[in-house]
């Protein structure tokens, strides 16, 4: 159960997640993380980060910056576009939460997810760290898509112009993303010619409806032949790859 780990360290499971999610929400006295690519918040979340901001909590939100920015569900939350963000952190002053659940309603109640609840101190402070270094090494941008973001800045206007990718080595990095099954959502290696895990395309084969995007995730209406969601697919048309 929450909070009952010896070790400092507990694995969570499904339900799970999204009850630890507002217990770390509830529970926030001085500061606030909500790092997630995709973002669609539900009554209770944005209920329970209101009342966060009442108790005086800073608030941070930190999201993928070719999506829609949090901030139009939120009053004077900080909101940082964050380049090619793939990463689910949740964490306040005394436990984190790094899972694979993102801010979305469907992935709260219905998703198949996990989740590490930390309480040790030491790994505390490289949770703290790594969402830092998210602003310190590029990858934050300001809304018009060039910058590093402050970070105490509140996304305003239209979501971040999504991010070009020039570079070889930003492509490289790019397809070598991590990707899922498009038909049980397990991580496998992102491949467009091979949306499908072994398993599944035994059983499914070429053809058919599968269940989610092959990029990020989420809940799509794939083929082995197109296997993006609109979203993932027009951010690769943009980057060139």
């Amino acid at each position: 159960m929450f909070g009952k780990s010896a070790s400092g360290v507990e694995f969570l499971t499904d339900w799970q997640i999204g009850d630890a999610l507002m217990r770390i929400i509830t529970q926030a006295r001085q500061r606030l993380i909500l790092v997630s690519p995709y973002n669609r918040h539900w009554g209770h979340l944005r209920r329970e980060v209101a009342a966060a901001q009442g108790r005086g909590v800073a608030v941070r939100m930190y999201y993928r910056a070719d999506e829609p920015s949090p901030s139009a569900e939120h009053d004077d939350v900080a909101s940082i576009p964050i380049r090619m963000l793939h990463a689910k952190i949740y964490s306040n002053e005394t436990t984190a939460l790094i899972t694979t659940m993102n801010l979305v309603e469907a992935s709260a109640t219905h998703s198949r997810e996990v989740g590490l609840l930390i309480r040790d101190r030491k790994l505390l402070s490289e949770v703290a760290e790594y969402v830092e270094s998210l602003l310190d090494t590029g990858s934050a941008v300001s809304e018009n898509g060039s910058g590093a973001a402050s970070a105490g800045m509140r996304s305003t206007g239209p979501p971040a112009a999504r991010p070009v990718v020039r570079t070889a080595t930003e492509i490289a990095e790019y397809i070598k993303a991590s990707g899922y099954c498009i038909e049980c959502r397990e991580p496998k290696d992102f491949d467009l010619s091979k949306p499908l895990c072994v398993p599944c395309y035994t059983r499914r084969g070429r053809n058919g409806t599968h269940k989610v995007c092959h990029e990020c995730g989420e809940s799509h209406a794939s083929h082995i032949n197109e296997p993006l969601c609109s979203s993932c697919a027009a951010a690769r048309h943009t980057a060139g790859v």
